[in-house]
């Protein structure tokens, strides 16, 4: 999980990892809101979005003729 990773990277030993539970509310509020904070909105989104596969190396974009 990607929030995990990042959460561990921007925020050291102080970040306690989300349960891959399938339940979304407060508690995962609170972690994005709190990694988010640590990372920067730069580094959450470019690592939220190439753990979804939005993003990739210049090698995975299609040329668009």
């Amino acid at each position: 999980m990607a929030i995990n990773d990042l959460g561990r990277d921007a925020m050291a030993g102080t970040f306690h990892p989300l349960v891959e539970d399938g339940i979304i509310g407060p508690k995962t509020e609170a972690a994005f809101h709190e990694v988010l904070k640590a990372a920067g909105p730069d580094r959450f989104v470019g690592t939220l979005g190439r753990g979804m596969g939005f993003f990739g190396g210049a090698e995975d974009v299609a040329e668009i003729a």
